[in-house]
Formats: C-alpha cells, sequence, structure tokens
C-alpha cells in the first residue's frame, strides 16, 4: 500500500508539473522592436504592450534590436524557439515593402513568421499644395496627363517611391520623382511648390492640411481617416487600385502552437479596442485595427506579391 500511495503521489506531482507547463504564458514575454526606440514602431507597440500584458497575466518586455533595416531583430525572432515567449513587432517597413526590394534576406517572410494580430494601419495620403487647382484625384490625374513630365512627387522612402510607380501604372500619368532625405523635407518643398505631389504618411503632412496649407485629395487606405473624415479613400474617388496601407502588428516565429497564436490575438484585439490605446496610436497617425491570425497573415501575403510585382514592373533594382 505504501509503494501504491508513493506511485500515485509520484503520478499526481508530475501530472501537476506538466499542467503547469501547459498554462501559456507561465513568464514574461519578451516583445522585439527592430527599431529604435521612439520610432514609429516603438512607439506604437509600447501603447499596447501594457493592456496586453494585462490581459495576459503576465509582464510584456519590449526589446529594440534595430540595425540593417529592421532584419537584425527580424533575425533574431525567425530563430528564436517558437514557444510564445519571443515575439516580434513586424511592419510593413520591414515584411511587406522593406521585404519586395530585398534581395537576399536571412530570413522568408512568409515561411519563418506566424502573424498575431495587427495593431493598426498607416494610410498614405495624396496631398497637394494649397494653390492647386486640383480638387480632386481626377482633376490631378487630368493635370498630369495634359502635361506628361511636368509634375513631379517627393521620394522620402521605399513606400514613397512605391506608391509613385503604382499612380503612373494605374492612372497612365507620367510624373517625376525627386529624391529627399525623408518626409519632413518632402512636406515642406511641398509647401514651397517645389514639388506638386506627395504620397506621405499622415505624420508628416497632417499638421500642415490641418492649417490649410496642403490640401489632402484622398487617404490610400481602405477607410477614411478617422482624423479626416472628409476626405475620400482612393476606391470612392475611383481608384481603387491607388491602395496600399502601411501597417504595424506583432508575429511569432513559424512554428508556434495555433492555441497560443489565438491567445494572444484575442489579447491583442482587447488591447487595441482600449480607448487608451486607440487615442495613443491615433496621436502618430495610425488607424487602430486589430486582427484575427488568418487576416493578418493573407495582408502580409496579398501586399507582398503585388509590391513585388510592382518593382519587376518598374524595373527596380532590388538591394
Amino acid at each position: 500500500m505504501k509503494f501504491n500511495f508513493a506511485l500515485g503521489a509520484l503520478a499526481l506531482t508530475i501530472a501537476g508539473a506538466c499542467a503547469a507547463q501547459d498554462v501559456y504564458p507561465s513568464r514574461p514575454i519578451t516583445l522585439v522592436v527592430p527599431f529604435p526606440p521612439a520610432s514609429t514602431t516603438d512607439v506604437a507597440v509600447r501603447a499596447v504592450s501594457q493592456k496586453l500584458a494585462d490581459a495576459l497575466g503576465k509582464p510584456v518586455i519590449i526589446e529594440n534590436r534595430p540595425g540593417a533595416n529592421g532584419q537584425i531583430g527580424n533575425t533574431h525572432v525567425a530563430r528564436s524557439k517558437p514557444d510564445g515567449y519571443t515575439l516580434l513587432a513586424g511592419s510593413a517597413a520591414t515584411m511587406t515593402v522593406g521585404a519586395a526590394f530585398a534581395k537576399n534576406l536571412p530570413y522568408n517572410v512568409e515561411k519563418d513568421f506566424a502573424p498575431i494580430s495587427l495593431i493598426g494601419v498607416i494610410a498614405p495620403m495624396l496631398v497637394v499644395n494649397k494653390s492647386s487647382s486640383a480638387q480632386t484625384v481626377d482633376d490631378l490625374v487630368r493635370m498630369a496627363k495634359a502635361a506628361p513630365g511636368k509634375l513631379n512627387y517627393g521620394v522620402s522612402s521605399q513606400t514613397s517611391r512605391l506608391l509613385g510607380e503604382i499612380f503612373k501604372a494605374s492612372t497612365g500619368a507620367r510624373v517625376m520623382d525627386v529624391s529627399y532625405k525623408g518626409p519632413a523635407e518632402v512636406a515642406m518643398d511641398l509647401l514651397a511648390g517645389r514639388i506638386d505631389i506627395s504620397f506621405e504618411a499622415p505624420g508628416a503632412v497632417m499638421p500642415h492640411i490641418r492649417a490649410g496649407t496642403l490640401k489632402a485629395l484622398a487617404v490610400m487606405g481602405t477607410q477614411r481617416s478617422s482624423v479626416l473624415p472628409n476626405v475620400p479613400t482612393v476606391r470612392e474617388a475611383g481608384y481603387k487600385d491607388l491602395e496600399l496601407e502601411g501597417f504595424i502588428g506583432v508575429v511569432a516565429p513559424a512554428g508556434t502552437p495555433p492555441a497560443i497564436l489565438e491567445k494572444l490575438s484575442a489579447a491583442m484585439r482587447s488591447a487595441v479596442a482600449v480607448r487608451e490605446v486607440s487615442a495613443q496610436l491615433e496621436t502618430i497617425g495610425m488607424e487602430p485595427r486589430a486582427s484575427t491570425p488568418a487576416q493578418f497573415t493573407e495582408k502580409i501575403a496579398s501586399d507582398f506579391t503585388r509590391l513585388s510585382a510592382v518593382i519587376k514592373a518598374a524595373g527596380i533594382e532590388r538591394q
């Protein structure tokens, strides 16, 4: 009897230990940001991290691993154990636009990561100077076609370059690109009338739009901006092929158990829904938008395929 009792006690101990191991999360989670502190991705992730921790019942530790256009942080997570304790802040800059431009990445975006949820999207805006005679996208296209090569647009990033190529391909208008170091310089030259068009994220142009010195013709996302509700989307303006949204979300290493992905996604959706969090995201020009793992997976795949095709068609050399 003593022997059987001991065996029973041992079995209960082992079962209890296994059960404890099965509870996720049982320790802090590390969320890697592949960009420096105070970057847009960093700010967005920190806005949701505490509410995410509250929903999961364990701390969420932000770890910045910047470098090589996000490749250092991405590579670290791609090679991490797929147990749900090392996650990555994935953005369009590294997972769609950046990946489409890259010639040789040390990871495969579609095969090495398991999407969890979006945090939000950043929809670029098609903007002109307030003195421009263009009041609509139609007006701008007619102007550009009437004077091929005369109008120009600012390029401050891979994204704005792609948007210019998409604009040319989808409208048949010939506009010229002018390179800049950053979006602030684009906005300044648009204000001064030295360039005619910009395809920039809201953060760079919103203050000038609100001041009335720049004019937004359309939002290039799938939904109207919550802060500029009177500005139509490009789809509403009749140019659905101009749609392109940047995004920030969270992914895990490929092979992470589906149950863990679902639990993380539910917690993320809960965190993003908090008004305090949404308000913080809106201050950086982001539209709060959580998602299921399947929805996020589809967005990454479709955007990557589309942008790769644009780069190939435009003859842009991948680097």
